[in-house]
C-alpha cells in the first residue's frame, strides 16, 4: 500500500516539476500592453442599479415599477 502511494506521489511530482520547467513564459515577441477600444460600457440592467435581491409586491403600482 505504501509503495502504491510513494509512487503515485513520485508521478505526481515528477510530472508537476516538468509542468514548472515547461511553461517558462517567452520574452520573444513581447510588446507590452495591448491597445484596446471600448466598445460599450454601462448599466445593463434596465438602466438602474438594484441593490436589492427580492421584492414583494403587494399592489399592481410596485408590480408596475419593477
Amino acid at each position: 500500500m505504501k509503495t502504491k502511494v510513494l509512487k503515485w506521489a513520485l508521478a505526481v511530482f515528477g510530472l508537476g516539476l516538468v509542468a514548472f520547467f515547461a511553461c517558462k513564459p517567452s520574452e520573444e515577441g513581447y510588446e507590452g500592453p495591448l491597445e484596446f477600444a471600448v466598445l460599450q460600457s454601462g448599466d445593463y440592467a434596465g438602466g438602474q442599479l438594484v441593490t436589492d435581491y427580492y421584492t414583494v409586491c403587494r399592489d399592481y403600482e410596485s408590480y408596475a415599477e419593477m
